[in-house]
C-alpha cells in the first residue's frame, strides 16, 4: 500500500493553490456562467464524486500519527495549544482515550473561538444566551481541559480505511473540516486524511483520463 504525503496542491494553473483557509464546500461550487469544454473540466466538476467513489481512504491516507496531535481529555488546553504551536507540521488535534480510541476533535474553529474568548472579543447578550453559538462561547470561557474545548459530536467525522474518498469528502463538507481522523474498527486512531490528499487523487485520475482521451483522438494510419 502506498500512502500519499501531499502537502500542497495547485489547481487550474496560474499558481492557484488550495490552502488551509479554503473550506471543502467551496470546491464543489459552480462559477456563474461556467462552461466545460474539455473532458478534464467535465470530470473535475460532474465526475469528481464518481472518481472518488472508486477509491478508498486506505489508498491515500497518511498512516502516521505525527501529522496530527493526539491529546488526552484531561490535558490542560493551554498546554495543548503550546504543543500545537510548537509543531507547525501538525494538521489537527484529536482527543483520545484509552488505547488511542477517538473521543472527539478540536477544530480550527474551536481554536479561533477559544482565542476570541481569551482576547475578550467574544460578545453576546443575556437575551441571546440560549443560542447555540453563545452557549458554546460560554462553555469555552470556563474550559480548562482539552475535553472541555472539544466540539461535541465531532467524533462523527471519523472515517475508516475501507470508506470511499467520496464519503470522506462529504464528511469534510458536512463538518467543515480539512483533516479527518482515520480510525480502525475499535475506534483507535491510525492516522489522518487531508483534503489535499483527496483532491490530489481526483486530479490525478482526471489527468490520466484526459491523456487517454487525447490518445483516442490521435489519427490512426
Amino acid at each position: 500500500m502506498q500512502h500519499s504525503s501531499t502537502a500542497n496542491l495547485e489547481v487550474g494553473g496560474r499558481g492557484h493553490c488550495i490552502a488551509f483557509g479554503v473550506a471543502p464546500a467551496e470546491i464543489l461550487k459552480e462559477p456563474a456562467g461556467a462552461r466545460y469544454d474539455s473532458r478534464a473540466q467535465i470530470l473535475a466538476r460532474g465526475g469528481l464524486m464518481k472518481i472518488l467513489e472508486g477509491r478508498t481512504i486506505g489508498d491515500v491516507y497518511t498512516m502516521d500519527r505525527r501529522p496530527s496531535l493526539l491529546v488526552g481529555p484531561d490535558e490542560r488546553f493551554t498546554a495543548v495549544v503550546r504543543r500545537f504551536a510548537e509543531r507547525p507540521e501538525m494538521r489537527g488535534i484529536f482527543v483520545v482515550g484509552e488505547k488511542d480510541r477517538l473521543i472527539g476533535m478540536i477544530t480550527r474553529r474551536d481554536l479561533l473561538d477559544w482565542a476570541r474568548v481569551q482576547l475578550g472579543e467574544a460578545t453576546y447578550s443575556a437575551e441571546e444566551a440560549w443560542l447555540a453559538e453563545d452557549v458554546r462561547l460560554t462553555a469555552l470561557m470556563r474550559a480548562i481541559t482539552a475535553g472541555e474545548v472539544m466540539r461535541p459530536g465531532s467524533e462523527a467525522a471519523a472515517v475508516r480505511p475501507s470508506d470511499t474518498l467520496a464519503e470522506a469528502l462529504r464528511r469534510m463538507i458536512a463538518h467543515d473540516l480539512i483533516c479527518l481522523p482515520v480510525v480502525d474498527e475499535q475506534g483507535r486512531v491510525l492516522g489522518d486524511l487531508k483534503l489535499t490528499e483527496v483532491l490530489a487523487c481526483a486530479l490525478e485520475a482526471n489527468s490520466q483520463a484526459d491523456e487517454a482521451s487525447d490518445i483516442d483522438l490521435m489519427p490512426r494510419c
